[in-house]
C-alpha cells in the first residue's frame, strides 16, 4: 500500500529565482571594470602634466563612461561607471577598482548593494531582482557564498548556508502558507535528514532527496497519530 502524505513543495519557484539569479550576475556583471581612460578616450577636466587628475569625465571607445575622481588618468575616489547596455556601477574606485561599498544596477533588473575588492563583488552584499526575490549575506566568488538570507518573490524565505548562490547546507525554509522545513539542503533542496512542520500542526521527520520524503522517517498527525516507514519519493510504502 502506498500513501502520500503532505509534501512541501520546493524545487520550481526557488530554483527558477537562483538560476535567474546566477544568470543575471553571469550576464550582467561579468565584465572586466577597465582601470583608467586610455589614449584613445575622450576625456574633460582638469589636466595636469597632461594627466587628468581631480573631477572628470571619460568616455572609452567601447561606449563605458566614466565620472567621477581620477589621480593622473586613474579611476580614483568617488565615482561612476556607466556602460552601453545600461549596467553602471558607483562607489569609490581604488587604482581603478571599485573598492569597499558599491552599487551595481542593471535599470530594475538587477541590483547588487554592497562590499568589493579589487573590483569583485566581495563580503557582505545584497540582491535585489525585479521579481521582488531579494538575497542578502557573505559573497564570494561573485556569489552568495557562506550564510544568507533570501525572501523569494512567492513569500517564501530560506536562512541558513549558501554555496555558489543556492541553498547548501544547514538551513530553514519558511513557505508562505505557513509551512516550515528545516535541514540539510544541498544544490537548493532538502537532502539528507530534515523537519517539516506543516500548518495544520501536522509533523513530518525524517530523510529527503531532492525536496520529497525519501527513505526512513516519521509522519506524525496533531493528534498523536504517527506513521513510520519508508518513503519513496514522497509516498509512505508498507
Amino acid at each position: 500500500m502506498q500513501r502520500m502524505i503532505g509534501q512541501p513543495q520546493f524545487g520550481l519557484a526557488h530554483g527558477l529565482a537562483i538560476a535567474l539569479i546566477s544568470a543575471t550576475v553571469t550576464a550582467l556583471t561579468g565584465f572586466s571594470l577597465p582601470a583608467q581612460a586610455n589614449p584613445n578616450s575622450l576625456c574633460r577636466g582638469n589636466f595636469s602634466g597632461g594627466m587628468l587628475t581631480g573631477e572628470g569625465t571619460c568616455t572609452l571607445p567601447s561606449g563605458t563612461q566614466y565620472q567621477g575622481q581620477l589621480v593622473e588618468g586613474i579611476f580614483h575616489g568617488q565615482g561612476t561607471l556607466r556602460f552601453r547596455n545600461g549596467f553602471q556601477c558607483q562607489g569609490t574606485f581604488r587604482n581603478g577598482r571599485l573598492q569597499g561599498d558599491g552599487v551595481c544596477s542593471f535599470g530594475r533588473q538587477y541590483r547588487y548593494e554592497g562590499q568589493f575588492q579589487n573590483g569583485q563583488r566581495l563580503g557582505q552584499g545584497a540582491i535585489v531582482l525585479s521579481t521582488g526575490t531579494r538575497c542578502e549575506g557573505t559573497i564570494q566568488d561573485q556569489q552568495l557564498n557562506g550564510i544568507g538570507t533570501c525572501v523569494y518573490q512567492s513569500g517564501d524565505r530560506y536562512q541558513g548556508a549558501f554555496r555558489n548562490g543556492r541553498p547548501d547546507g544547514r538551513g530553514a525554509l519558511n513557505f508562505a502558507n505557513g509551512t516550515q522545513c528545516s535541514g540539510a539542503f544541498q544544490d537548493g533542496q532538502l537532502n539528507g535528514f530534515g523537519t517539516c512542520i506543516f500548518p495544520s500542526g501536522n509533523r513530518y521527520e525524517g530523510n529527503f532527496r531532492n525536496g520529497m520524503k525519501q527513505g526512513w522517517g516519521v509522519f506524525t498527525y496533531t493528534n498523536g497519530t504517527k506513521l513510520e516507514g519508508n518513503w519513496q519519493a514522497g509516498v509512505l510504502k508498507k
